[in-house]
């Protein structure tokens, strides 16, 4: 019995089969935000990505609901949530722009808002992963798609004190 127990345990816990994705490009004439965004993949496909984890205030009033939650989260109002929000596509231009970047994905296909097709991702910059530097410079709120690598909650004990 111990045996099989082990086996489930074993079986829930192994990781996707992540592809690692590199050299990718940061297409910044496509629409874009501090969370999601198009990549040109090595062999020149262009991916609509949504970052693993994190949710980046919105850049509009195209979806009231999402900016009160937000503004709730960072405590400020819906228009301060929106400059937020566009400060932080700023900031993930800067980031993103004229250097290669790798990709690590399972290729989740989540629905964005419009309903086209994007796919959970982590995206490492010179800086390291975009996601954690968006959490830690308060960018983002912890929120949205589970990633097995679990990098937000490793943020989250670092900040509440943990080792």
């Amino acid at each position: 019995m111990w045996i099989l127990l082990l086996l489930v345990l074993k079986l829930e816990a192994a990781p996707p089969d992540w592809q690692i994705l590199e050299p990718c490009w940061f297409r910044e004439d496509l629409p874009y935000d501090a969370d999601s965004f198009y990549l040109q993949l090595p062999d020149e496909t262009v991916v609509h990505f949504r970052l693993y984890e994190v949710d980046a205030p919105e850049t509009g009033h195209r979806l009231p609901d999402r900016v009160q939650a937000q503004a709730r989260f960072f405590n400020l109002t819906p228009q301060q949530t929106i400059a937020l929000g566009n400060e932080a596509k700023e900031f993930v231009a800067f980031c993103l722009r004229d250097q290669p970047l790798t990709i690590r994905t399972v290729w989740r296909r989540i629905l964005s808002p419009d309903r086209s097709p994007r796919y959970a991702a982590h995206v490492e910059t010179n800086w390291g992963d975009l996601g954690e530097i968006l959490l830690e410079l308060g960018f983002a709120r912890p929120h949205g798609y589970k990633s097995p690598l679990h990098t937000t909650s490793y943020l989250l004990g670092k900040k509440a004190g943990g080792s």
